[in-house]
């Protein structure tokens, strides 16, 4: 009744290639629909706490531009082909990738979001390689080319508790473990 989600229609599927392209058709439905200062996306596992969210955003340091997140650094391709995460050379030759949001919540002010979908843009139009299967990885390097700063913060935002074994420990010793 708020018009205030919007649902795209899309096959359910387990190839992570859809994600990137959804991401960026989001971002620029977002754009052209509405006029949000911030755009939240989070997946469909994640638990919002909106009101802590919104409520950092008044302050100061959460100002625009702002891409907010849980950053993942020093992370390498994976080059073994049956592994869903693979990312062959052709694709991306290089050893790290730059670091990034993990791509299962963050926040983006509108002013990133436009410069990460003129990125997109340019790379359909094929004037920039091919995007990458993975979605968080992909807005990294737009988000690196763009030159955004990336707002890292283990406070609000938690991911992959194998990638990040400081918040898997925290977690590991709350009241409710024996």
């Amino acid at each position: 009744d708020h018009r205030d989600l919007h649902s795209f229609p899309t096959r359910r599927s387990s190839d992570l290639r859809a994600l990137t392209n959804k991401t960026v058709h989001l971002l620029q439905w977002a754009l052209k629909h509405t006029e949000a200062r911030y755009i939240v996306k989070v997946d469909d596992d994640v638990f919002l706490r909106a009101k802590a969210v919104l409520d950092e955003l008044e302050t100061p340091a959460l100002a625009p531009p702002l891409f907010w997140g849980r950053v993942s650094r020093g992370s390498k391709p994976e080059r073994k082909p049956k592994n869903k995460y693979f990312v062959s050379e052709l694709q991306y030759n290089y050893s790290h990738y730059p670091n990034f949001i993990a791509g299962n919540a963050y926040v983006m002010s509108r002013d990133v979001s436009e410069r990460i979908t003129a990125y997109a843009t340019k790379a359909e139009s094929g004037e920039q390689p091919k995007w990458l299967p993975l979605e968080d990885v992909q807005l990294g390097l737009w988000a690196f080319a763009a030159g955004v700063r990336l707002h890292d913060d283990p406070k609000h935002f938690l991911c992959c508790g194998d990638r990040y074994p400081e918040q898997a420990s925290r977690r590991a010793h709350t009241p409710y473990t024996t």
